[in-house]
């Protein structure tokens, strides 16, 4: 069900939304499901500023992150997020999340 529910809101969802979609679910369950989509990686984890977001992956950009490791799939993420408006190293979301200048590796968007 809850991969039906990123299905449904495909810029994500939160863990109130799958509360409210079942809410006979006990958190521990709730969390059990949530980590076995994660480990199977169908499903994303991002964090925005309200809080934490689910979102199905997109099998696209899956591809294109293979043997990634998680610090250049969180700088693609931040990439993907600005689409048009562009992001730098002096932003808020790469100094967020930890990410300096040093430790950047930039590359152009196809």
């Amino acid at each position: 069900r809850i991969k039906e529910l990123c299905q449904q809101f495909p810029h994500g969802i939160t863990d109130q939304v799958i509360q409210n979609d079942m809410p006979h679910l006990e958190p521990q369950q709730r969390a059990m499901a949530i980590n076995k989509l994660l480990s199977l990686g169908q499903l994303d984890l991002l964090k925005n500023s309200s809080g934490l977001l689910y979102r199905m992956k997109d099998l696209q950009s899956t591809s294109k992150m293979k043997g990634s490791d998680n610090q250049e799939k969180l700088v693609y993420q931040i990439i993907e997020d600005a689409g048009n408006k562009g992001d730098t190293t002096k932003s808020s979301s790469c100094w967020f999340v930890g990410l300096f200048p040093t430790s950047l590796v930039f590359t152009s968007r196809v």
